[in-house]
């Protein structure tokens, strides 16, 4: 058929979009991972990271063509021992997630567990563009904390005269109540320590005393000898925080142990130096 005398012949064009780079995307299974106990050592979270593609489902071109990486980022370095890692399990395609927190963290004792995970293709970011390489998620851990032994020492010998008055000794006992890395235990920044000592004091000879030896909270020893006697004691010591202990069977101990397990005991002796009484 003929065109009219005002058509113009048909012309055609291809209209080509430019590509944009959209944002890598994954999915975290467990945003808080709880039920992590203090000093447990390496923990392993199996398919922790899933979904993982360098664009969205519907961007065919960069699934075909990009890959991606995976940095971990803590907030708090001196929180884990190394940095946290992910490993693509080649049987699932998903990735296991391991870390190991530091000696004595947990989650009262100040630090950040959260943990920043950037994902990045390699489609780059272009200047001017609505490109978008990279997504960051984040994690957290709650650690729950354990007590941890504490340390005592004494001094070796006490000597007083019969009959001295009431007797005290400042800072017989030198002690901590946990690590100094057991921030939640011992004296820190968040103020005096959440734990106290207790002392217990074995003594050979009680009859040389109308007030038997205690060791107090501060480490100070105090008695009083009875009237007109003299000699020698020989007291044996123990110390314990005032934390829960191994009753919980989570590996709390408030009692002072030596490295195979054994109570700790210091001993002492208070000789009372004889004094001629007038006739």
């Amino acid at each position: 058929s003929q065109r009219a005398s005002n058509e113009s012949a048909p012309r055609t064009f291809t209209i080509v979009p430019e590509p944009v780079n959209e944002a890598p995307e994954f999915t975290i299974t467990q945003p808080v991972i709880s039920g992590i106990f203090e000093d447990q050592g390496q923990t392993t979270i199996a398919g922790f990271i899933t979904d993982t593609r360098p664009g969205p489902a519907s961007a065919l071109d960069e699934l075909a063509t990009q890959t991606f990486t995976f940095t971990v980022i803590p907030n708090d370095p001196t929180a884990f021992v190394g940095t946290p890692t992910l490993t693509l399990n080649p049987d699932t395609n998903v990735w296991d997630l391991a870390f190991t927190t530091a000696q004595d963290v947990n989650s009262q004792t100040g630090h950040d567990l959260t943990v920043q995970i950037l994902m990045q293709d390699d489609g780059g970011v272009r200047p001017g563009t609505a490109d978008v390489d990279s997504l960051t998620q984040e994690f957290s851990l709650v650690v729950d904390e354990l007590n941890d032994a504490p340390t005592f020492d004494v001094t070796l010998e006490v000597t007083v005269n019969e009959d001295q008055p009431g007797t005290i000794f400042p800072a017989f006992a030198t002690f901590t109540v946990g690590p100094e890395t057991a921030r939640d235990e011992t004296t820190d920044t968040f103020g005096p320590p959440t734990q106290l000592p207790i002392f217990t004091l074995a003594i050979d000879n009680p009859g040389m005393f109308t007030e038997l030896p205690t060791i107090d909270e501060t480490g100070q020893l105090s008695f009083v000898t009875a009237p007109n006697r003299n000699g020698q004691a020989i007291v044996v010591v123990t110390m314990q925080d005032d934390g829960v202990g191994v009753e919980t069977g989570n590996g709390d101990e408030n009692r002072a142990i030596d490295e195979f397990g054994a109570v700790v005991e210091r001993t002492f002796t208070i000789t009372v130096t004889p004094i001629n009484d007038a006739p």
